[in-house]
């Protein structure tokens, strides 16, 4: 067996990634590893820092070969995951970080294994999600064992922004955070993810700037679903506010747009309302579209999901929800010209 440092170029990385002393470090749901690797075999070692007052734990889920493997937990106390008893040939694997930064920071540090060379697979597009809970799969693993506890109901694996990319082959960053919305959050007012976004973990407490610095062919902005929401019932919340909605969504988009110039912009409405919330959002989306400069506006797609149930846990969408919105999102994605993954 041999060891390989998450710093050799063997490695592929996806996500929001930070190099701190040869450990990469991330915060965000869906990011991911791969390579190849030869022999019967497989160690990966991690590092761990939970989330200050929250879970001691987080799950990465390892693909292998294709084939969902199984989800494996990280913390303190275990922070290596074992492959073992495998055919005596070369395979594909794929680590993935299943929470977001609430979970705490996922930090890989190396494989040991038989041999170790770079991911043949290649990816045919690049997407940049930005969304909150209903990105990061939040409550959808209805079929798993469930003791109350968000961990073990949520999953970046199965929401829309993983089926998605998936179909296309494409290779995919996620900044969404739960209970974050345009202006105001579900339960606070701050911090917004307008300025999480450049951070390197988001809206994990240790702040560290970094340049976005990734060309993505789409970018889908999945918001507003916090805003529109009633919050806490604990909190003060005034009335939604169509003004500041606009106003700061615009800028989010143009932040968006100033990084990734070429890139399709989408704008999805929330399926979670089948209110007066629903028709508002489109028509607001409709407006923030109209409102953007030309050469922002003619490469500015908007994407109407129908109303949905949520058959997840915390009225969230459930695992035939996060299908349906894929689906709705890859349509619109072919319709655009992008050309699905050829499968077999």
């Amino acid at each position: 067996m041999q060891t390989y440092l998450a710093q050799d170029d063997v490695f592929s990385y996806c996500g929001r990634f930070f190099n701190d002393q040869g450990i990469f470090w991330s915060a965000a749901a869906a990011s991911r590893i791969r390579f190849r690797f030869k022999g019967t075999d497989l160690n990966i070692k991690s590092h761990f820092i939970p989330f200050p007052s929250r879970e001691n734990y987080q799950y990465l889920r390892v693909i292998l070969d294709g084939i969902d493997y199984g989800r494996f937990l990280l913390s303190a106390d275990q922070k290596e995951i074992y492959l073992h008893h495998l055919t005596k040939t070369w395979h594909e694997v794929e680590i993935i970080k299943e929470q977001e930064a609430k979970a705490g920071l996922w930090g890989f540090v190396s494989v040991e294994a038989e041999a170790v060379l770079k991911s043949q697979l290649r990816a045919s597009y690049r997407f940049w999600f930005v969304g909150d809970s209903l990105s990061n799969g939040w409550g959808s693993m209805v079929n798993e064992p469930y003791d109350g506890n968000w961990l073990e109901a949520s999953s970046a694996s199965v929401a829309f922004p993983a089926l998605c990319a998936s179909s296309f082959s494409a290779d995919f960053q996620l900044d969404a955070i739960s209970g974050f919305g345009v202006y105001r959050n579900w339960n606070t007012d701050s911090p917004l993810l307008l300025d999480c976004l450049d951070h390197v973990f988001l809206n994990f407490p240790q702040e560290i700037k970094q340049e976005q610095n990734e060309i993505f062919d789409a970018v889908i902005v999945a918001l507003g679903t916090n805003d529109l929401s009633s919050g806490d019932h604990e909190n003060p919340r005034l009335p939604f506010d169509e003004a500041m909605f606009k106003n700061y969504y615009l800028r989010i988009i143009d932040k968006l747009s100033l990084r990734q110039p070429q890139a399709h912009i989408i704008l999805m409405n929330s399926p979670v309302y089948g209110d007066d919330r629903y028709g508002l959002l489109i028509r607001l989306l409709e407006e923030i579209k109209a409102a953007l400069p030309l050469a922002f506006r003619k490469r500015t797609h908007l994407l109407s999901l129908p109303h949905l149930p949520l058959l997840g846990y915390w009225q969230h969408p459930g695992l035939g929800e996060q299908q349906i919105i894929a689906h709705c999102l890859t349509e619109l994605l072919l319709d655009l010209g992008f050309k699905k993954a050829c499968k077999g």
